[in-house]
């Protein structure tokens, strides 16, 4: 979903203004899109903005948004213990010297 307007322009009276415009974006399919004619407004207001105006459509998601979950992800790897492979050898090379002395 892409929303391209955020705002629209309206005339009437102060306490006919309203808290908010909602459009029902749920029954669109990619490609669809909303227009600021699509709100439905009580006859006391009168939209300013162009009606045919486009305040939403539906698009594809982008493959950088997948390429950028990917980076995100490799940030987030465990890092690599260094000191417990080294203790490893240094007994092991413990236990060579001890089997030589003997």
């Amino acid at each position: 979903m892409q929303q391209l307007l955020r705002e629209i322009s309206i005339q009437s009276l102060p306490l006919d203004i309203p808290d908010e415009l909602e459009l029902d974006i749920s029954e669109l399919d990619l490609g669809d899109s909303l227009l600021v004619g699509d709100f439905d407004v009580p006859e006391k207001i009168d939209i300013i903005t162009p009606l045919d105006e486009v305040v939403v459509t539906i698009v594809a998601p982008t493959e950088l948004i997948e390429e950028e979950e990917e980076e995100e992800e490799e940030e987030f790897m465990e890092p690599e213990v260094i000191g417990e492979e080294g203790e490893e050898e240094a007994e092991g090379e413990a236990e060579e010297t001890e089997e030589e002395e003997e």
